[in-house]
């Protein structure tokens, strides 16, 4: 459960068992979504990094940017298959 309201809210159990004093602003909730946009967004970043080298064409670069694409297929369809239910 700790780990559950940590994710949420943050260190909700270090406020209550240790007194530790919470931000001023609860943060806003993640959701499923916004996980997915963000490694979705980080892989983008990736591969516009990786084509603007000076050799963008080398095989390995090449081979880099396909690993990113389909980890980016991967997650979508695993994200698909989540929020059928």
């Amino acid at each position: 459960m700790r780990l559950v309201a940590g994710v949420e809210i943050g260190d909700f159990f270090g406020y209550v068992v240790e007194g530790k004093h919470p931000p001023e602003e609860m943060p806003y909730p993640r959701s499923l979504e916004d996980d997915l946009e963000k490694q979705c967004n980080d892989i983008k970043d990736q591969i516009l990094i990786l084509q603007a080298l000076p050799t963008p064409h080398e095989q390995d670069v090449l081979e880099k940017i396909e690993e990113l694409e389909l980890e980016e297929k991967i997650l979508t369809n695993s994200y698909n298959s989540l929020s059928k239910y």
